[in-house]
Order: structure tokens, then sequence, then C-alpha cells
């Protein structure tokens, strides 16, 4: 006799929720986040916006992706100190002033 194998259940996302690649919601990935994330986040896009710049120029200059960049400013996901590093260098700001909390 052979055994059939089932297959496994696969959970449908909820509609209108969108997830990340990993099935995470980003607004729980930020909750959940530290302060040093948030603080970079807030910073990037202050510094940004008062430089004049959009995310895809800044990102274009700093020599990272837009998507990098856009994670970096929403806190969804950890940075790379190099990528810190790179757009502190653009935006003409030692790096303690991205990470530092107001």
């Amino acid at each position: 006799m052979t055994k059939s194998k089932s297959k496994p259940k696969v959970e449908a996302s909820r509609p209108g929720r969108r997830r990340g690649g990993d099935g995470v919601d980003p607004e729980l990935v930020v909750a959940k986040k530290g302060t040093s994330a948030l603080a970079l986040a807030r910073n990037v896009l202050k510094y940004r916006l008062n430089a004049c710049l959009s995310q895809d120029q800044l990102a274009a200059m700093s020599g990272i992706g837009r998507n990098t960049l856009r994670a970096m400013e929403k806190a969804t996901r950890d940075q790379k100190l190099s990528n810190v590093e790179a757009v502190a260098r653009v935006l003409d700001l030692p790096v303690v002033h991205l990470l530092q909390q107001n």
C-alpha cells in the first residue's frame, strides 16, 4: 500500500496587509527595533530633506541601493556600518549625528 503524502497547508496573508519578503509585517518590525535604529531612520530622513535630496539622489550619490536607503529611513532592517558611513559622507556629517537620539 502506498501512503499518500499530504501537502503542508499554506496560510494566505490577510488581504490589504503588505508583508516583507520574510512574511513579517513591516509595521511590527519598526515597533520591535531598538531606539538607535529609529533614531537613524529619523535623522537620515531629516538631513536628507534639509539637503533637498530625493531618496534616489542620495542613494546614487552614496553608492547604495534605493531600497537600502528606504529601509534605513523606515528602520525595517539592520544596516551595515559602511552604508551609514556612505550616507553620512554625502550629507557631510559625522556618523554620530545620524545615530544621535534627540
